[in-house]
This record gives structure tokens, C-alpha cells and sequence, in this order.
């Protein structure tokens, strides 16, 4: 019984993350991402609590981000 309760739990929580999403912010002329602004990345509906947001490097600047 307590492997069976070790295995479920342990399978519950691999669940929760397997829910999580990674975002891809770029704005390299060519190169294809999720997003090219890091404001509208956070601010978009999409994007939920738990997933990661990867800001990939660029020549161009991002500009400031108010996270607010």
C-alpha cells in the first residue's frame, strides 16, 4: 500500500509540471519565437504561473520591462 500511495503521489506531481509551458522571446530579424517583446509576453492570457520564460540574447534591446 505505501508504494502504491509513493507511486501516486510522485505521479501527481510529474502531472503539475507536465502542464508547464516554455516561452521563447526574440527579436531577431528571422528567427522564429513565441514572442518578440518581453512585455507582451508577460502580459499575455497564455502565459500562466509556472511556466518559464526564456529571453533569448539579441544585437537589438528589449527595451525597459515594467513588470507591475
Amino acid at each position: 500500500m505505501k508504494k502504491f500511495l509513493l507511486f501516486a503521489a510522485l505521479s501527481l506531481a510529474s502531472l503539475s509540471t507536465l502542464q508547464a509551458k516554455i516561452w521563447r522571446v526574440n527579436n531577431t530579424v528571422g528567427v522564429v519565437a513565441d514572442f518578440t517583446d518581453v512585455g507582451t509576453c508577460v502580459s499575455n492570457g497564455l502565459v500562466a504561473n509556472g511556466d518559464t520564460v526564456h529571453i533569448e540574447p539579441s544585437a537589438t534591446s528589449y527595451g525597459g520591462v515594467d513588470f507591475e
